[in-house]
């Protein structure tokens, strides 16, 4: 990832419900690892996109990136970036959970 710096913030109260939400229908026995990235909204798209580039080693390793409104839509552009034009996209989870929650999961591979 250098030179993004990365560091853990251990303030934190656990995984947002924009991840755990996903995973937890995806892997319920929460059998993966998982990292979540946080957007920064003092960077520009192609930043977010160029980070997503910097994250293929990730996806090249069988790791999944997952991401709606710009704080959801942006970190798209991570697994975007880290696509390779080649292999499928295809949609895993979809549906509304709680009237108003999406699952809409997009995957590479």
């Amino acid at each position: 990832m250098a030179p993004v710096p990365v560091a853990l913030d251990k303030e934190a109260w656990g995984f947002d419900h924009g991840s755990w939400g996903v995973l937890i229908k995806m892997y319920p026995n929460a059998d993966i690892p998982m990292v979540q990235l946080s957007v920064d909204s003092t960077k520009p798209a192609a930043w977010h996109f160029e980070v997503g580039r910097k994250l293929t080693t990730l996806r090249d390793e069988g790791g999944a990136l997952s991401n709606p409104t710009p704080d959801h839509y942006l970190p798209l552009l991570y697994v975007l970036g880290a696509w390779d034009g080649k292999e499928s996209i295809t949609i895993p989870t979809d549906g509304i959970e709680m009237g108003s929650l999406s699952m809409l999961s997009v995957q590479v591979g």
